[in-house]
C-alpha cells in the first residue's frame, strides 16, 4: 500500500475549513529576502502520511480521549516492563508496500529495544510491530481511520486496532468502540462481551465506555479512573478527613470547656459550702455566747 504525498503541486482542501486535517510548517521568502515562518493546510493524503513536524487538527473531545487512554493503558501495563505506550509519533512499518509513515493517536508496543525516542518509530530497527494501535475519529478523517489505516495497520502487523468513534457519539452518550484483530484475512472486527467490553490479553486490560468516554478496566474488572477523577476523589477524601478532624477538635474543645465549667462550678460549690460552714460555726459561737450571758 503506497501512499503518494504531493509536495509542490496545487493543494486541494475543503472550502469550509482548509485546515481541517492540520497544517504543515513551511519557510517562505519575506519582503527583505529572508526566510520567514508560515504554514499551509495538510491534504488528506498528507494527513495519512505526515512528516514529523506536521500538526493535526483535533477536537477537545479527541484530546481528552487520547489523554485518558494514554494514562489508562500505561496504568494497565505498569507491571509489564517491556511494554511501551507511545502517543502521536510517526511509525514506519516494515511491510514493503507501506512506504510512507503513519501517525496513530496511540500505540502499545512490547519488546522495544534501544530506541532513541525520536519522533519516528521504525518497525524492525527500533523494535517489533505494535500490539495495539488506537485511533480517535475526527469529522474530516473518519473514513481514513476506518479504511486506509485499518488496511495499513493490518498489513503492517499490528495485532489489535481500536477505533474510538468520537464522530458517531450519540447525544449525551458514550462514543462507540470498534476493535479489530489481525488475521491472515486482514483486520477482522471483534464483538464485545455482554457488558460491551473488549478483552486484550497481551495487555491484560478491558476496554469499554463509561463516564462519557472510552475507559480501561484492569484484569479484575476495576475501572482505571481518569487522573481528574482520582484527584477529585482525593480532594473529597481530604475534605472528609478535614471535616472529621475539625469535628474532633470541636468536640475536644467543647469537652474542655465543659470540664472547665464543671471545675468552676465545683470550686464555686466548694466555696459556698465552706462559707456555709463558716456561717454555721459563727452562728453556733454566737448562740453559745448568748447562753453564757443569760446564765449570769
Amino acid at each position: 500500500m503506497s501512499i503518494s504525498r504531493p509536495t509542490s503541486e496545487p493543494i486541494e482542501v475543503p472550502e469550509a475549513d482548509p485546515y481541517c486535517h492540520g497544517l504543515r510548517p513551511i519557510w517562505v521568502p519575506g519582503p527583505d529576502g529572508t526566510l520567514q515562518y508560515d504554514c499551509r493546510p495538510l491534504t488528506f493524503e498528507e494527513w495519512l502520511s505526515p512528516e514529523e513536524d506536521d500538526q493535526f487538527t483535533v477536537t477537545e473531545l479527541h484530546q481528552r480521549e487520547v489523554q485518558y487512554l494514554w494514562f489508562g493503558l500505561e496504568a494497565a501495563v505498569l507491571d509489564q516492563p517491556d511494554a511501551l505506550v507511545l502517543g502521536e509519533i510517526n511509525i514506519r512499518w516494515a511491510h514493503p508496500s507501506l512506504t510512507r509513515p503513519f501517525r496513530p493517536d496511540l500505540m502499545v508496543i512490547h519488546g522495544v529495544g534501544d530506541w532513541d525516542r525520536s519522533a519516528t518509530y521504525r518497525v524492525g530497527p527500533d523494535g517489533p510491530e505494535p500490539t495495539l494501535v488506537v485511533e480517535v475519529t475526527s469529522p474530516a478523517n473518519r473514513h481514513g481511520d476506518l479504511e486506509q489505516k485499518r488496511l495499513a495497520y493490518g498489513l503492517g502487523g499490528a495485532r489489535w486496532y481500536l477505533i474510538v468513534d468520537e464522530v458517531r457519539r450519540p447525544p449525551d452518550g458514550d462514543p462507540p468502540l470498534l476493535l479489530f484483530r489481525n488475521s491472515p484475512f486482514g483486520m477482522q472486527e471483534v464483538k464485545p462481551d455482554d457488558q460491551g467490553r473488549y478483552w486484550l490479553p497481551e495487555l491484560r486490560v478491558w476496554i469499554g465506555t463509561a463516564l462519557g468516554q472510552a475507559v480501561c478496566y484492569d484484569a479484575g474488572g476495576r475501572l482505571i479512573e481518569p487522573p481528574l477523577a482520582q484527584y477529585q476523589a482525593r480532594r473529597a477524601a481530604e475534605a472528609r478527613a478535614e471535616a472529621v478532624q475539625a469535628a474532633r477538635l470541636a468536640e475536644a474543645q467543647a469537652r474542655r470547656e465543659a470540664e472547665a465549667r464543671a471545675e468552676t462550678e465545683a470550686q464555686a460549690r466548694a466555696a459556698a459550702e465552706a462559707r456555709a460552714r463558716e456561717l454555721e460555726a459563727e452562728l453556733r459561737r454566737l448562740r453559745g455566747s448568748a447562753g453564757e450571758t443569760d446564765g449570769r
